[in-house]
């Protein structure tokens, strides 16, 4: 047997490299002289660098892979139509390798771990391409990077890649693999370390090669002496990134580390033996030579996964063993060395994983059942040179098979995650990519994740928030008390759900043992604030980190009721009451709550608007309302325009309309009443019918009755936003028969509106100022405003992305539109000059638009003169820029292309461009194309360039387009001259900004510096401006500098709104409304505007109608109706129907600012003005 065994190749096996048939060598040298100075197609591109075919069919080489799966790496990159496979051999599979390795690379770029370590595979030769091709893509950046540093995305888009790579490597037991994306990452992304590590890596190696070299010959000779069986011993080194792994000891914390440091902690000893017997002989005589460090690593009796099977330990060599004696003077100084031992298949299957040939067949076989898996007999196992390691591999495939076999028969999907870790026993775990050791210990018990101290893993310390890779073997060490900590939550020791939830659950049982915890829930519940647990969790939180108090449990301890505040729960709770009561958002003002408030009425009324009982009005299901005032109760009654009550009214009935709008309250706040009155029959029932006629929000009512002593008392708390509304109901509650007293509990009402209230209350009183809901509510203006106020308000540019409100609805349509589905489409954005178009596109590429998607925003305007080359160049040079910029590749030049026609040229540039980003898709934004038009008016341009958009767009199916124009020239672009051009693009019309969003731009910048206006100040503010931003940024401008003359003002009020409105009403502000010449298409229109200016100054009436209009213009209604409704759909003017005649048509301009102005100069309406 010894005999037998002295011939035995343990040499380290290396994968051989197959010989390439010669047709296909040729076809590959053809291939590469044909691509010389040709276009690149999208294949040729991996990390947005150059696919470099040689070097990666090189490396498929050198791993011994089939030869078709390298003929794959060689020609992956070049056009399938080139590729003469139809007449080679094999040619149909060497395709699939193609095909299937762009699959496997769209997985690792989108990191979907799934299929990347699911096996068994369809095509494992496809994964291998794939990975060698973002290995070569990771060395050719680090070449390219010249020791600069990526930044920003692309370091993040490195990182996962690594973390990918990595992850797929290690299942497939790639180990040299591994360590090679480890040391070219490293390099890449931190230049300066690794270069500091590769030094002392080689130079402590250098110091230490002639010790390495008699310690190894040592190991050999001794286990040859003692047995006389065969056996090669040899030392690798570690990778320049895995030193650090290697200057940890093996069982000390992460931060811990080696007081000394030699080259036998950089190297591996790899022995390797004939058979299974042998691995365990010579760990028996090689620890002879030492002391066993810890523990020894059984992989043989228990193998990985992924075929990782040897037995290995660290050896304490001393040197007063008599057996390192030989040759005299080995060692002076104590070593410890790092052994693995194995068989030469076993060493092989560890260092080179699926490429040993017989683990790439066992990972793209499919197991039908478990009786196919081959467990050896005990017997054969003992004399064998492969142990379990195919039966591991077969087992952990058949596995995950049957897993998803039983899944899919059940339509179950496996939501745990694609990643699967092991325990100390070996059963598997499934956990989702980028969980931690603190989440597989919450994922095994909730009692092993509350005491968990430390990991284990792969027989290394780690902390528990180290990220797990697929494979590891993870072993928690726990305490006997709980460990559970809030950093556990802050600093994302958990990443899955399960153990956030566990974790959160924990940290609040112990939360709740706080006694002062309990005293902030019952503070809050007193004043009607019930906030679930996990809502005061998070106040408690926003609380100390706002006021720097610590973290919340500390907090909680120092919280005494006899302490002064911060420690206090009476302040904690009415912080966090506060809080919600001044930063309530207005986007979460819930919709139900809308009030209706008139627009042109100044009369006061003796209740609010009431909602009618039939067609019950509420936003946003009923936009457009009106209201119905009754001159005997002076009470408005709010009704849609279409309600059957408005439709049947009698014409006798003593009834007025008014035109309304729906407007979003301030924040609202909550108010407690104690009623004490004579108990009676019926008192209940009149209290809530006084309630009736006002809009506040019950919360509670409770009422107690003393049959005894006959009285009663009333405890309710209403929820409101106004102050006189809530002076009112106190009013009315007070006049109720046989109530006897009625006033705010100051034990449920927040202190300081408790004061406000009875400050204002008693006010009235005394001045006997009757209370009105017209009168403006108090403002508390908080913090001090700075001395000169920064003007956040600019109409020289479009708005930013911070001064950028509303529009929610067109942004939707825009991305509905332009990026989803598989094709580009189409879109025509058209609205009035200044209506805010550019800041809606802006806005949106900016906001929606990411790689590999990718925008250009090119404006015509300065192309009014330009030909077709002139424009077509314009546009070409800034898609090229954009291209550069936000893809970061290299993009074509106009000036290379010379086909004598420029729609050819133009096309070619956007088809290279896209050739190189797969899957991508380019949004090209046509600002103010209305310059295009006038071009064309001009003659410049022919028809031609105008029915070319439908042509590009069909034969680019990664194009969509958006045209933005303006009103006047949208509706050339729909005359009978472009009607068939444009009829393949959709219309979206842009209105002006809606009531809460117009108050956000108005109201929200100058509440940055401190600086508040008053309800009725806003109102009249978007009533003047019609919602259109630039008029609502004029005035924000002009009070910007008002109230930096006067440093002291804080407050804006309506008076303010009318100063700054005489201020741009004034003749030098003539630029900002000459742009209506260019609304107005021709001087019919002129007319028609100036006619309801006239009609409206001389009248003083809000609105003219068109009978009257005609008169004044001395013509039929039928003839100026046209022109009225394309002023009305360009938002020009407000179209009215009054409820006493429907039919009577009543018009007004939709800007009453606009109107002013042009009453003021009258200069704008000469035709010889307009003309010049």
């Amino acid at each position: 047997m010894t005999d037998a065994l002295s011939n035995t190749d343990l040499t380290p096996w290396k994968p051989t490299p197959k010989t390439i048939p010669e047709a296909w060598e040729r076809c590959i040298n053809d291939l590469v002289q044909q691509s010389q100075g040709m276009l690149r197609s999208s294949l040729a591109y991996v990390l947005n660098v150059r696919y470099d075919s040689q070097k990666v069919g090189d490396l498929l080489h050198s791993w011994g892979l089939p030869w078709h799966v390298v003929v794959a790496g060689y020609i992956r990159e070049y056009d399938k139509a080139s590729i003469p496979w139809r007449r080679l051999p094999e040619g149909e599979l060497v395709l699939q390798h193609i095909n299937e390795s762009i699959r496997y690379a769209n997985d690792i770029e989108e990191e979907n771990l799934s299929p990347l370590i699911t096996p068994p595979y369809s095509d494992l030769g496809a994964l291998l391409i794939a990975l060698a091709a973002y290995y070569q893509a990771l060395k050719v950046w680090q070449q390219q990077s010249e020791g600069k540093v990526p930044q920003g995305k692309d370091l993040f888009h490195i990182e996962n890649v690594r973390r990918t790579l990595l992850h797929v490597t290690k299942y497939l037991g790639m180990w040299h693999f591994k360590r090679a994306i480890e040391d070219i990452t490293e390099e890449l992304c931190y230049p300066t370390r690794f270069n500091e590590d590769h030094q002392k890596l080689e130079a402590t190696l250098k110091n230490y090669t002639s010790q390495l070299e008699k310690i190894r010959q040592r190991f050999q000779t001794y286990y040859q002496e003692m047995i006389g069986r065969p056996i090669t011993v040899s030392y690798v080194p570690c990778g320049t990134a895995g030193m650090k792994r290697r200057v940890q000891e093996t069982h000390t914390t992460m931060t811990t580390e080696k007081t000394r440091f030699t080259g036998f902690d950089l190297v591996i000893f790899n022995v390797i033996v004939p058979t299974i017997e042998d691995c365990y002989a010579a760990f028996g005589v090689l620890s002879q030579l030492g002391t066993i460090q810890d523990r020894m690593s059984d992989y043989i009796a228990h193998p990985k996964s992924n075929g990782y099977s040897h037995i290995s330990f660290r050896l304490i060599l001393q040197p007063n063993n008599p057996a390192l004696h030989t040759p005299p003077g080995l060692i002076e100084t104590s070593y410890i060395c790092t052994l693995q031992i194995a068989t030469q298949p076993l060493h092989a299957i560890m260092y080179y994983g699926c490429l040993y040939p017989n683990c790439y067949e066992l990972y793209t076989t499919t197991l039908l059942s478990k009786e196919h898996l081959s467990l050896p007999h005990q017997e054969s196992f003992w004399h064998s040179s492969e142990g379990k390691v195919y039966y591991a591999i077969q087992k952990a495939i058949f596995d995950v098979h049957y897993k998803k076999a039983t899944e899919s028969a059940t339509e179950q999907p496996n939501m745990h995650g694609p990643m699967i870790v092991y325990d100390i026993n070996r059963n598997p775990v499934a956990l989702p990519f980028h969980a931690t050791a603190l989440d597989f210990s919450y994922a095994i018990d909730t009692s092993l994740g509350a005491r968990a101290v430390e990991a284990i893993i792969n027989n290394r310390k780690a902390p528990l928030f180290r990220e797990l890779d697929a494979g590891d073997i993870v072993e928690i060490h726990t305490a006997e008390e709980t460990q559970v900590k809030e950093v556990w939550l802050i600093d994302s020791y958990v990443t899955t759900p399960k153990a956030k939830n566990l974790l959160k659950a924990q940290l609040r049982s112990q939360t709740y043992a706080h006694r002062s915890y309990q005293l902030i829930r019952d503070i809050l519940e007193r004043y009607h604030y019930l906030l679930t647990t996990e809502q005061l969790d998070e106040e408690l939180r926003l609380l100390v980190a706002r006021h720097q108090l610590g973290k919340p449990s500390s907090y909680l301890d120092k919280l005494n009721n006899q302490g002064e505040a911060p420690w206090t729960p009476e302040w904690a709770a009415q912080q966090i009451m506060r809080r919600n009561a001044e930063h309530i958002d207005a986007q979460d003002v819930k919709e139900s709550h809308w009030i209706p408030e008139p627009l042109n009425s100044t009369a006061e009324h003796s209740s609010p608007p009431q909602l009618c009982g039939v067609c019950q009005p509420a936003y946003p299901r009923t936009p457009n309302i009106v209201g119905c005032t009754h001159q005997k109760r002076k009470a408005i009654v709010v009704h849609s325009v279409d309600c059957p009550r408005l439709t049947h009214r009698r014409a006798n009935q003593s009834s007025e309309l008014l035109p309304m709008t729906w407007q979003s309250p301030p924040a609202s706040f909550k108010v407690a009443f104690t009623i004490t009155a004579l108990d009676r029959r019926g008192l209940v029932h009149d209290i809530t019918k006084r309630l009736l006629y006002h809009q506040p929000i019950l919360l509670s009512f409770h009422a107690y009755a003393s049959t005894r002593l006959k009285n009663a008392t009333i405890y309710l708390t209403i929820e409101t936003y106004n102050d006189s509304e809530v002076l009112n109901i106190w009013n009315e509650l007070s006049n109720v028969k046989n109530i006897l007293d009625v006033e705010i509990d100051s034990s449920a009402t927040l202190p300081h509106i408790y004061e406000r209230l009875h400050h204002l209350y008693h006010q009235r009183h005394i001045d006997n100022i009757p209370v009105s809901l017209s009168q403006e509510p108090p403002f508390l203006v908080q913090g001090k405003r700075p001395v000169i106020l920064n003007s956040p308000y600019d109409i020289s540019r479009p708005a930013t992305k911070r001064r950028f409100f509303g529009r929610g609805a067109e942004m939707q349509k825009l991305y509905r539109s332009l990026c989803e589905g598989t094709q580009g489409k189409a879109l025509v954005l058209y609205g009035p000059r200044r209506s805010g178009k550019s800041s809606l596109c802006k806005n949106f590429l900016e906001r929606y638009i990411m790689p590999p998607h990718w925008h250009t925003f090119v404006s015509l305007q300065g192309c009014t003169q330009l030909n077709e080359e002139g424009i077509f160049q314009h546009i070409a040079e800034a898609v090229c820029q954009s291209f550069h910029e936000q893809l970061h590749q290299a993009a074509p030049f106009w000036s290379n292309y010379h086909d004598s026609n420029v729609q050819a040229r133009f096309k070619l540039l956007i088809q290279e461009c896209l050739s190189q980003i797969p899957e991508s898709r380019l949004i090209l934004v046509l600002d103010e194309f209305g310059g295009a038009l006038s071009s064309y008016e001009q003659r410049f341009l022919e028809p031609r360039f105008f029915t070319y958009w439908r042509e590009l767009i069909d034969e680019i199916p990664q194009l969509s387009l958006l045209f933005v124009l303006p009103t006047r020239s949208h509706g050339l672009l729909t005359s009978y001259l472009f009607a068939d051009a444009f009829n393949f693009a959709e219309s979206l019309p842009l209105m002006y900004l809606d009531r809460n969003s117009a108050e956000q731009l108005l109201a929200d910048p100058l509440r940055e510096q401190h600086i508040e206006m008053h309800q009725k100040a806003v109102a009249y503010s978007i009533k003047l401006t019609g919602g259109n931003p630039y008029y609502l940024v004029l005035i924000g401008q002009q009070l910007i500098s008002r109230l930096n003359e006067n440093t002291e003002q804080q407050l804006i009020s309506e008076e303010d709104i009318k100063t700054a409105v005489e201020s741009i009403i004034d003749a030098g502000a003539m630029h900002n409304f000459l742009f209506y010449h260019d609304e107005l298409q021709n001087d019919e229109e002129l007319h028609i505007v100036e006619a309801i200016v006239d009609i409206t100054g001389r009248t003083g009436q809000p609105s003219i109608s068109l009978k009257k209009i005609a008169e004044w213009l001395d013509r039929p209604s039928n003839e100026i109706r046209p022109q009225l409704e394309r002023l009305r759909n360009g938002l020009i003017l407000n179209e009215y129907r009054q409820e006493r005649a429907p039919s009577t048509l009543y018009y007004a301009l939709k800007i009453e600012l606009v109107q002013r102005w042009m009453a003021h100069n009258r200069w704008f309406f000469t035709v010889q003005e307009r003309r010049a």
